[in-house]
């Protein structure tokens, strides 16, 4: 498409970060349609806007993206909960999965558990943070920092 107007690509991921990952069993017809069409939008547009760092590495290791094209936004609302629960100083504990790690701090305003990661591993964090009151006075004081 060619147009005087500037054209702004917005992404939270890119298709390559997203197969066996999010998305399974996809024909490899499928795939390199997703990842081409992906990588032209990406080529074409002025500027590209992510969601999280993540999101940006994908777009620039997979597809060759330079960074002076890529910036990633300020704030992003598919993180919604984890501002909601920083606005009342509550400690994070979630998965450690694609952009996450831009909104949740290890030992500042939570914790990223690994993907494989089970309920009792959860529950056992939690526990750890509550028996530890210097800890989770420290996190709870971050996270309503970080929300600020």
């Amino acid at each position: 498409m060619e147009t005087d107007c500037p054209i702004i690509y917005l992404s939270d991921a890119v298709v390559a970060d997203m197969i066996d990952y999010y998305w399974f069993h996809i024909n490899k017809k499928s795939l390199k349609e997703a990842n081409n069409t992906q990588k032209r939008a990406m080529e074409n547009a002025t500027v590209n806007v992510f969601s999280s760092e993540w999101a940006k590495r994908g777009a620039m290791n997979s597809y060759g993206i330079a960074e002076e094209k890529s910036k990633v936004v300020r704030a992003e609302c598919s993180a919604l909960v984890f501002c909601e629960a920083s606005a009342y100083s509550l400690p994070i504990i979630t998965y450690d999965t694609g952009g996450v790690g831009d909104y949740v701090i290890n030992g500042k305003n939570g914790y990223r558990l690994p993907l494989e990661a089970s309920g009792k591993d959860f529950a056992n964090k939690i526990i750890d943070i509550l028996h530890d009151e210097a800890e989770l006075e420290k996190m709870q004081k971050c996270a309503r920092t970080m929300y600020e």
